[in-house]
């Protein structure tokens, strides 16, 4: 089997450095807006309907370590619970599973989701609410979870509600940006008995100490100092020689399935872009910090290059059984197979380009939906790619905005674009695809028909479509309202 066929696609722009930038970077939000989103959680909790009574929160990483800007704020909230908690969640737990009364509630909740209402809102339905209540189930704990959860299931098909997610939802939501949150029992947190990999927290709020911008921003500078210095020696002590025993470990194999395949690869390059990083005792406080962001960077990388040697490795071993693998192709299958959740495109080229594989033949073809890669065979090759590249980002950057069109109009309408040789729009086509019993089925199939859509009928739907020759001359205004009057104007 290839290595394209257990290929992973998903892949943002390139261009964000290796290592540590001095720019802020897309995402990046200010130490008083995260510190304000907290706040303003924590001010919600008594009139929050939670299974569990919140008695603190704890922060750590970034925020500790005096950053200005930052992704996320690192919060841990911890909860008790009382007997008459732990009864009301046991309650929720057992009816609202696979085992308790999902299925007894189909009949009411089954519309709700063919409406297209998310299950959040759908718990708000007079009916489904009522019912609910009725079986010890809180609609608001129910709306935490989401239709794929409660009829797919977590493993097997079965579904069991978790605390920590309601916890988390009720709390969070999507409205306060930045704050990653990890919810853990009081008693166990204080015994230890959890694992955690931060180990230096600082409390940013409870009822004796509840001035969460106080608690955090107004610490004295020794205390400070003495965070950064735990912090930095866990980094050095711990954090640095478990990920680096990880990547040496991947390094040799690689080294070992390199030899095995015939194929050059400059393993040791990579060891060239660390930073051996020492406490002398001797550092001042801004040095300490930047030690510390060092330190971080060098975790960064070794998880980074530990993940494309995981990848390259298997990719190897398929080489060595096909002789006429290139090491442009090497390339290509290790960008297409690493997660891009895990390792940004650009970080997988620059390591590929550390190892000596030849990443920049490798072209990126990004377009509506799908992201591809072509390796050229020749200079008119890869001017033939690139034309594809451009004309790729023509299309999506018209359809994301014709669908955003659409969607205002009708959530189940789908958009797609042809366009010709030079770019220029040839047709648009219109899907709209529903869910819809035998009841409504009827009259939905008439109103697509009078819009001159052609119906496909199937047991559990319909399938509509209809397209339109363009002159080639539209604009993106134009094709948006075209897009508007194919989905609803009657002809």
């Amino acid at each position: 089997m290839s290595p394209l066929d257990s290929s992973i696609v998903s892949y943002p722009e390139r261009g964000r450095p290796y290592g540590n930038s001095k720019f802020p970077r897309q995402g990046e939000l200010k130490r008083a807006t995260l510190l304000r989103n907290l706040k303003m959680v924590i001010e919600r909790i008594p009139h929050l309907d939670l299974p569990v009574t919140i008695v603190a929160v704890y922060a750590f990483g970034g925020m500790l370590r005096e950053k200005s800007r930052l992704h996320d704020f690192d919060v841990l909230f911890l909860y008790s619970m009382t007997p008459d908690q732990a009864s009301r969640w046991s309650t929720f737990q057992h009816n609202f599973s696979s085992d308790g009364s999902i299925a007894d509630l189909e009949d009411v909740l089954l519309p709700l989701k063919k409406r297209g209402l998310s299950l959040h809102d759908a718990v708000q339905d007079e009916q489904l609410a009522s019912r609910l209540k009725q079986k010890g189930i809180s609609p608001s704990w129910a709306g935490c979870f989401s239709w794929t959860q409660i009829f797919g299931g977590y493993f097997d098909g079965i579904f069991y509600p978790e605390l920590d997610m309601v916890i988390r939802r009720t709390l969070i939501g999507k409205q306060f940006r930045g704050l990653q949150v990890q919810i853990r029992n009081k008693d166990a947190f204080e015994k230890k008995t959890m694992s955690l990999f931060p180990k230096n927290y600082v409390l940013a709020w409870s009822l004796e100490k509840p001035d969460v911008v106080e608690n955090i921003e107004s610490r004295s500078q020794e205390d400070r100092t003495q965070y950064i210095i735990k912090e930095l020696d866990y980094f050095i002590t711990e954090r640095i020689p478990m990920l680096k025993t990880g990547y040496l470990n991947f390094k040799d194999s690689v080294t070992k399935a390199s030899v095995k395949a015939g194929v050059k690869i400059d393993v040791g390059a990579l060891d060239k872009k660390h930073i051996l990083v020492e406490r002398t005792g001797s550092e001042s406080y801004d040095e300490l910090r930047q030690k510390c962001e060092t330190a971080r960077n060098e975790m960064r990388k070794y998880q980074r290059e530990t993940t494309v040697l995981n990848h390259l490795l298997s990719v190897l071993d398929w080489t060595s059984r096909n002789e006429h693998a290139q090491t442009s192709q090497i390339a290509e299958w290790v960008i297409r197979r690493v997660p891009k959740a895990l390792v940004k495109e650009n970080n997988v080229r620059e390591i590929l380009q550390t190892l000596g594989l030849p990443e920049e033949n490798v072209i990126t073809i990004r377009g509506y939906g799908f992201t591809d890669y072509r390796i050229p065979e020749n200079e008119e090759d890869r001017r033939r790619i690139l034309e594809q590249v451009r004309i790729q980002k023509t299309r999506k950057d018209y359809l994301r905005r014709i669908q955003k069109t659409l969607k205002l109009l009708d959530k189940d309408a789908e958009a797609n674009l042809e366009l010709t040789e030079d770019g220029k729009p040839k047709w648009l086509e219109i899907t709209v695809q529903k869910a819809v019993d035998n009841k409504e089925k009827e009259a939905v199939i008439s109103q697509l028909k009078a819009r001159n859509f052609t119906v496909d009928d199937w047991s559990w739907g319909i399938i509509a479509r209809k397209q339109t020759l363009l002159t080639g001359r539209e604009n993106l205004p134009q094709l948006q309202e075209i897009a508007k009057q194919m989905l609803t104007i009657e002809e």
